[in-house]
């Protein structure tokens, strides 16, 4: 779903309006308490990871990173993750370690070349000699930065993306960057190409996909090895001033992503192939493998003996495809490779070289599909997500071949033992609990879109995310955490959902797609999924449009309101039938008064809508137009989150007449402690595809907006749609970022933020009912 997620989230970038953050003002002096976030440990990962790379010095220390998720470390193996910091935006690519100072080590984003000196907790842009930041889209993505093996003053950055991450604009797609200071100053050196390379500046670059230094003498360098997007191998025997292509024996039209080279022999390497079609004309594909070179990528031959061969037509899916491979440094007859089409996803290892493969894992439990004779019964990977086995990056601890760790879209799995067994290292079990409760270990890389407390129960928490984090319940304060998005399928997202009685509501589908009303009548024992012309709805996986807000009245639960496709929906049987009001305008989100659930509000293109009889009828409260989120306090003001709309900001609507108490165009979501109406927290959210995030992260105010202090210490990530209070904690509350998951914190009464204390926004004022300005 990541490669839709990649395509859609693009496409929302490009129609929403672009602004400029303005800065909130501070608030007033108080005795100072701290307000740290933490991470949630929801059930990781659930977002696509591009790389994990384990430290040559130290074999607990590793580094994850994903497409939108930013990084994680983990510093005891993968049993725990903690947050990293530092980074302008997300969207990350692979890691390499400085050969002697085990603190140093290089990371390419979409964004340009990272460095960190602490051993990948903080990190630090690089963009000496880089073309300026664009705001509409990536400049200058890199892939990897290498050291020159004899000087590590010495580095080449490659423009590329092996997560195949979209951008508009014109980004520096194979664009080879030199720097002679260590980092801090980069030159163009050249450009691959389909032909291999050129120095034009005006040259098509291919995205790299992969590029290592070939192992060689101590001392000396020169030959690098590259695979790059419809360019195949090429190789650059100086230093990546030129580049040619050697692709003799490889599937023509096969994709080639990553490789891995022999630790001591440079001619020896291994490439992991795709699928593909043997010929241009050809209905069916062929499944892909292992190719193995002797001479450097002269020419190639396949090595694929013992693994799965699945083939099923034209899908690519669901055709054996084999993208990452890995070889051990202290042992260059073990290998690892895994075929990840979703009809299979086995990992296979290797202890001759490639010669031979065998199964060790899966998720199914099923073994391997090649050869005669039943297949093999393999150990099964218990792991939190729903995914199959099919892991696209996978590596080797350099100390020890008995140590490999695999990533997917969803979680990370590795083994200890050589591949006996594996285990999930983004998520366990939890301890006591039937085996459907999970618990996260600290790299999240959900793109949360909401979360709401039990009003009537503590302790019990719905949060909602894109993909399979669809919809996870927790009924023991947070601790532990089971899926209820299974029906029909588990990679639908989750929009908003509503507590009424035993009844859960909550709404499913995303990029057009509507994916139902998950329903629950029994407190949770069963789930329904609803839709289809029989109830009034939309067909399920039918592209009539995403669900977002839900609401269910607690004083009669049977009567349900949610909007579809920008259509204002109400059942009065809980959910059997379903009508379409007639009210006007593009409706998103809707919120119900604290003390009384028959008054209720609806947002919409056209502005705010209010009933005050259970929706027998609404009157237009005008205020800012758009669809935007929304909540209303115990007194009840109603707060509207215009997320960069032409009226955006943070809205407050009391008593006839609208103030504007932010003007920040990314502000995205509002909560109020229930409490204390006076204290309110807004998050603020900025898409991808472009170098520097707008988001600034969370703002509180203590004083119903009149004045904000930021509070974004301990945040991984700055950008986020989610955020609630607690009501059964006091000052406890989440934050949903988009795309590394959830945090918690406490706000202590008197808490006082390093932010400067006088930042002046802009603005803010008072605005006549009937319009916004």
């Amino acid at each position: 779903m990541k490669n839709l997620k990649t395509t859609l989230l693009l496409v929302l970038f490009l129609v929403t309006t672009a602004g400029v953050a303005a800065a909130p003002v501070s608030g007033a002096k108080a005795t100072e308490k701290p307000l740290v976030w933490r991470t949630l440990n929801e059930p990781g990962s659930g977002g696509a990871m591009t790389a994990i790379s384990v430290s040559p010095s130290d074999s607990k220390q590793i580094l994850v990173a994903g497409d939108m998720l930013g990084v994680g470390l983990s510093m005891d193996g993968g049993d725990h993750w903690q947050s990293t910091a530092g980074f302008k935006s997300w969207e990350i690519a692979d890691f390499t370690w400085h050969p002697t100072d085990p603190k140093t080590i290089w990371v390419g984003t979409m964004s340009g070349p990272y460095v960190s000196h602490d051993g990948g907790r903080t990190w630090q842009e690089k963009r000496g000699g880089f073309p300026p930041p664009a705001p509409s889209h990536y400049s200058a993505p890199v892939q990897k930065v290498l050291y020159d093996p004899a000087d590590p003053t010495h580095l080449l950055a490659f423009g590329g993306s092996s997560r195949f991450w979209e951008s508009p604009g014109k980004p520096l797609w194979g664009v080879v960057w030199e720097s002679r200071d260590s980092g801090e100053n980069w030159i163009r050196l050249t450009t691959i190409t389909p032909n291999g390379s050129s120095t034009n500046a005006n040259a098509e670059g291919r995205n790299v996909t992969c590029v290592l230094y070939a192992p060689g003498t101590a001392g000396q360098s020169g030959v690098l090895y590259a695979t790059a997007a419809d360019t195949g191998f090429l190789i650059s025997a100086d230093n990546g001033k030129t580049w040619q292509r050697r692709v003799t024996g490889l599937p023509k039209e096969a994709g080639y992503t990553r490789f891995a080279l022999h630790p001591t022999d440079p001619n020896t390497l291994w490439m992991a192939v795709g699928n593909y079609k043997a010929t241009a004309g050809d209905a069916a594909r062929t499944p892909g493998g292992v190719w193995k070179t002797t001479d450097g990528g002269k020419t190639w031959a396949e090595s694929s003996h013992g693994l799965g061969k699945v083939a099923l037509g034209s899908n690519s899916n669901t055709t054996s495809r084999y993208e990452g491979i890995a070889v051990a440094r202290t042992n260059p007859d073990i290998l690892y490779t895994n075929d990840t089409a979703y009809s299979t996803g086995v990992m296979y290892k290797s202890e001759n070289g490639g010669a031979d493969w065998h199964p060790v894992a899966s998720k199914q439990n099923v073994g391997h599909s090649a050869g005669a004779g039943a297949p093999g019964r393999i150990f099964h990977v218990p792991t939190g997500y729903p995914a199959g086995l099919g892991m696209g990056v996978l590596t080797i601890d350099p100390n020890s071949a008995n140590a490999v760790y695999a990533i997917n879209s969803e979680f990370i799995v590795r083994t200890r033992d050589g591949g006996a067994t594996w285990d999930d290292a983004t998520a366990y079990s939890a301890p006591g609990t039937n085996a459907d409760a999970w618990v996260g270990r600290g790299y999240s890389g959900l793109c949360s879109l909401n979360f709401r407390f039990s009003p009537t129960r503590p302790g019990d928490a719905l949060l909602l995310a894109m993909d399979a984090g669809k919809l996870w319940r927790s009924r023991d304060n947070l601790r532990s955490w089971t899926f209820h998005g299974k029906d029909p399928w588990p990679w639908g997202g989750g929009n908003d959902a509503v507590y009424a009685g035993k009844a859960i509501y909550a709404t499913f589908g995303q990029f057009g797609q509507y994916l139902g009303i998950g329903r629950t009548l029994d407190d949770g024992k069963t789930w329904t999924t609803l839709g289809g012309v029989a109830r009034g709805l939309p067909e399920v996986s039918s592209n009539g449009g995403v669900p977002l807000g839900i609401y269910a009245r607690t004083d009669d639960p049977a009567n349900v309101w949610t909007t579809i496709n920008g259509a204002l929906y109400n059942s009065k049987d809980s959910g059997e039938k379903w009508e379409k009001t007639p009210l006007d305008g593009w409706k998103g989100w809707i919120a119900g008064d604290p003390k009384n659930p028959a008054h209720f509000y609806v947002t919409a293109d056209k502005g705010l809508y209010e009933t005050n009889n259970g929706g027998t009828s609404f009157i237009s409260l005008g205020g800012p137009k758009t669809a935007a989120r929304i909540t209303v306090d115990t007194l009840g003001h109603v707060y509207v989150a215009a997320h960069r709309s032409g009226q955006s900001g943070l809205w407050r609507y009391e008593k006839g007449t609208w103030t504007r108490l932010l003007d920040d165009p990314f502000v995205a979501n509002v909560a109020v402690d229930p409490a204390d109406p006076n204290r309110l927290a807004v998050t603020t959210c900025d898409n991808p595809y472009h170098d520097y995030s707008g988001a600034s992260g969370v703002w509180l105010s203590a004083d119903a907006g009149k004045t904000w202090r930021q509070a974004n210490d301990g945040l991984a990530m700055t950008r986020g749609y989610a955020i609630a209070f607690d009501p059964w904690t006091p000052g406890r509350m989440v934050f949903g970022s988009f795309g590394r998951g959830y945090f918690i914190t406490t706000w202590p009464k008197n808490y006082v933020s390093p932010t400067p204390p006088e930042i002046v926004h802009r603005h803010s004022g008072r605005h006549p009912i009937c319009e916004c300005h």
